[in-house]
């Protein structure tokens, strides 16, 4: 619901092609060139992020992150 209201707040129109697969589980890859691009891909499934740990800590984004069900990782710590 977040997603969608920025979206129609900011204007953004958004043009689908295609469709996810409705098998579960399902992985969507995306790597994402600006923050717009977050809000789209949130607005249109339900979908977990992947998120730098750092990200965990800034101001609202970081809150907002965990409203998402974002999951955060240590870069420099791959294993854990």
């Amino acid at each position: 619901i977040w997603h969608r209201l920025i979206i129609r707040a900011l204007g953004m129109r958004i043009h689908v092609k295609g469709s996810l697969s409705s098998q579960r589980p399902l992985l969507v890859a995306s790597n994402h060139i600006s923050w717009t691009d977050i809000m789209v891909l949130g607005s249109m499934a339900d979908v977990t992020f992947i998120a730098r740990a750092d990200m965990a800590g800034w101001p609202l984004i970081g809150m907002l992150s965990k409203l998402q069900r974002t999951v955060f990782i240590e870069r420099e710590r791959k294993r854990s």
